[in-house]
């Protein structure tokens, strides 16, 4: 694991990686729980003019918090989140964002969303 990997770091990290990269496509993965870290550093990116791709994956749920609660008392407490829109929220600082649709197969596992045909970066 990443030393400096915390819950939350992933978005201020693609925004550094792209004021020292300007010419590449940086792309951030993160969590629903982590979006609520900083979030709203979507509004710096686009005061910045700095284009970052975001996945942010919803399971409405502090998965590390459900895996290690599942895996030593074998149920989980406190761990879901609402179901929330972020796209929507990033959205309303300006920027562009959309909803990928993913299919549920069974509580807690997704299968992949079908690739976009086309993406503007």
């Amino acid at each position: 694991m990443f030393p400096a990997s915390h819950v939350g770091s992933s978005l201020p990290t693609a925004l550094a990686a792209k004021v020292a990269y300007p010419n590449s496509r940086v792309f951030m993965l993160t969590g629903d729980g982590a979006f609520g870290f900083n979030g709203m550093e979507f509004d710096t990116a686009v005061r910045h003019g700095l284009n970052i791709v975001a996945i942010i994956g919803n399971d409405s749920a502090w998965g590390i918090d459900r895996q290690i609660q599942l895996g030593l008392y074998g149920r989980a407490v406190a761990t879901d989140l609402r179901q929330s829109r972020y796209e929507q929220i990033v959205q309303d600082l300006a920027a562009t964002a959309s909803l990928s649709s993913v299919r549920r197969i069974s509580n807690r596992r997704w299968s992949a969303p079908s690739p976009p045909t086309s993406r503007r970066y």
